[in-house]
């Protein structure tokens, strides 16, 4: 029996304690309006684009891009065309470095 044939697998996250995980579904220029982070969160990009942003600057995501949010950090995201994307929100949240893009 083959277990993978031409596949890519990429570790996103892991925790230690509980976890949520949610989905979003911006449409065309939707919003989720500026909030503060209540614990670490992660949001991995399934598709379409948008935009993440800070009071101090703003950056372009994509299909595959995932941004980080520790707690006590304000953030919005927004899309123009439209994006999807899950939230994995926990305590202990440690994000693997080879995808994470953080605000500065």
């Amino acid at each position: 029996m083959t277990f993978s044939v031409n596949s890519i697998m990429t570790k996103i996250c892991r925790t230690m304690t509980e976890t949520r995980i949610g989905y979003i579904s911006l449409e065309e220029n939707g919003l989720l309006g500026g909030h503060e982070a209540i614990v670490p969160q992660l949001l991995v990009v399934m598709s379409g684009e948008g935009t993440v942003s800070n009071d101090s600057e703003s950056l372009i995501i994509t299909e595959g891009d995932a941004v980080f949010w520790d707690r006590g950090e304000q953030h919005e995201t927004s899309s123009v065309k439209g994006m999807t994307a899950i939230i994995i929100e926990s305590d202990s949240l440690q994000p693997y470095d080879l995808i994470k893009k953080e605000l500065l």
